[in-house]
């Protein structure tokens, strides 16, 4: 169970509408944007920069073994 499995993995298909991740490639991870942010107090997020997602982060296919967000594409 890695990224190239798993449809959070922002693959854009080809000419023939197949989705296949490049080994040589990163992919931008779509899994945060799935999920709801969580809920903290105010006094946590009083006066910080809290974002959700909190960051863009580019996954090559091979990487994201035990990623507890993983869903079988």
């Amino acid at each position: 169970m890695t990224c190239r499995t798993c449809k959070h993995l922002k693959v854009q298909p080809d000419a023939a509408g197949r989705i296949v991740p490049r080994k040589a490639n990163a992919y931008r991870c779509g899994a945060m944007e799935e999920v709801p942010p969580p809920v903290l107090p105010h006094s946590v997020t009083r006066g910080r920069d809290f974002r959700w997602p909190p960051h863009s982060r580019y996954m090559t296919p091979d990487e994201g073994e035990g990623c507890p967000l993983f869903t079988k594409r």
